[in-house]
């Protein structure tokens, strides 16, 4: 095991083992606990107090106990929806108004899986079920593009949209760990865990045909699994794992036909892409940590005195700069108009919320109580982030800060309308939904449900 990996669990032991509960499993690289309208890939998992806003924005799911509610944003009606069972995992229809719930039957005192799980789909225009389907498997994963939906884990299965009818339906080597949707829909690129050989990792990579589930192209990539990142014309895929013995920056070529590693870069991840005309993609490099094989760790690295930097990537040449970012590992967040990132650590219970500025390569310290970003929503125009923590607070980006919102009451989850004007928060003591204006986060309604 490499001694980046020893030094970073070490740290992570002795800040008192921040579990997954704390920081969404996401200790470094891309953030991936920011809340939207719309699905998220793997499929939305909405525990109690969880807040699910439609793609559309006009309507919210959440859990009242073991039972689905669904309300209208900014409106005062909230009801149960009967007969839908408790979803793991839930994903709203890639056309039209509904969504998918995947629920995962479990018996006996330890509530431990049985193996069994039933795919629902629900229909909101009129509030019936439209179809269910029965599996005895245990998927991890739910994705939809317009007209299928894709169930993975062990196995990758496709089914109609429309009637929920099983197209394809494979084993895979080892379990699907991540799905990119590509081609508007008509392709996916489907990510294993890593397959150790050897004392080596490998990752593989196929692009499947959504239509008929045919398997168009595959590769290994020498490196360790994680979330892929694409880029915006499809052209490449990046993969960069935080912890693996092996820790390049995978760049591989998305040809359908001949999917293949173009090339390795010393770095770190998982990768995030700008969201603004997404030809920049952000990884890190670790200055103590042995370069791959073949790759070269730049000298303003090497010979820095801090241990991190991030790694700014051209998706255009695959050329990258690196700027200076401290000694913790790295966390890090676009803003909705890619002009800066919001970086944290969230092992470190003594650090702040730091903002890189993208065009300046420039860091700036975030003054008021110190958060993290584990559970967080970002304004439509990027000045402001509501991060729901034991109270709600408020980042203003361009004064770098946070403040409380001054509500007592701690919020168990926080989401955001289409428009960006309303923030949803729910709360850990009531079954109450509030709504906020999100210009002066001020309260405009609530409904109880």
């Amino acid at each position: 095991m490499n001694k980046r990996l020893v030094g970073l669990m070490a740290g992570v032991l002795a800040t008192g083992c921040v579990g997954e509960w704390k920081t969404g499993g996401n200790i470094g690289g891309a953030n991936r606990n920011a809340r939207a309208p719309g699905n998220i890939p793997g499929g939305i998992a909405v525990r109690a107090g969880d807040i699910a806003v439609s793609p559309a924005g006009n309507y919210f799911v959440t859990l009242k106990g073991g039972t689905l509610v669904q309300g209208t944003v900014g409106g005062d009606d909230a009801r149960e929806i009967q007969g839908v069972p408790k979803p793991d995992l839930l994903a709203f229809w890639g056309q039209g108004e509904g969504f998918y719930a995947l629920h995962k039957e479990r018996s006996g005192p330890t509530r431990a899986e049985t193996g069994r799980e039933v795919l629902v789909s629900y229909d909101r225009s009129t509030n019936q079920e439209k179809w269910r389907q029965e599996f005895t498997r245990d998927d991890t994963r739910l994705d939809v593009t317009p007209t299928r939906v894709i169930l993975s884990g062990k196995r990758l299965t496709i089914l109609d949209s429309a009637n929920g009818r099983v197209v394809s339906d494979r084993e895979v080597k080892t379990s699907v760990r991540d799905v990119d949707v590509i081609g508007g829909g008509s392709h996916i690129l489907a990510t294993e865990d890593t397959n150790w050989e050897n004392g080596s990792p490998a990752t593989t990579l196929s692009v499947v045909n959504t239509e008929d589930g045919s398997e168009e192209s595959t590769t290994d990539a020498p490196n360790c699994a994680d979330d892929v990142e694409v880029s915006e014309d499809e052209s490449t895929a990046y993969l960069a794992p935080t912890l693996c013995q092996q820790d390049p920056v995978t760049v591989i070529s998305l040809d359908r036909t001949n999917i293949k590693v173009l090339k390795n870069m010393p770095g770190f991840g998982p990768v995030a892409r700008s969201p603004v005309g997404g030809h920049t993609m952000v990884a890190f490099m670790d200055r103590d940590a042995a370069p791959p094989e073949g790759t070269t760790v730049p000298d303003a690295v090497r010979n820095s005195g801090d241990r991190y930097h991030l790694m700014l990537i051209d998706t255009d040449t695959l050329e990258f700069t690196t700027s200076p970012v401290g000694n913790q590992l790295p966390r890090y967040a676009f803003t909705p108009d890619g002009k800066n990132l919001l970086v944290d650590n969230p092992v470190d219970t003594f650090s702040n919320i730091r903002i890189f500025d993208m065009a300046a390569h420039t860091m700036r310290d975030v003054s008021g109580p110190r958060v993290k970003l584990n559970l967080f929503t970002l304004s439509k125009d990027s000045a402001k982030a509501f991060i729901a923590e034991n109270q709600l607070f408020v980042l203003d980006v361009n004064a770098a800060r946070v403040r409380s919102a001054g509500f007592s009451i701690p919020p168990a989850s926080v989401n955001l309308s289409l428009d960006g004007l309303t923030l949803l928060v729910t709360q850990t003591t009531d079954k109450v939904m509030l709504f906020l204006d999100a210009i002066n986060v001020r309260e405009t309604g609530r409904v109880a449900y």
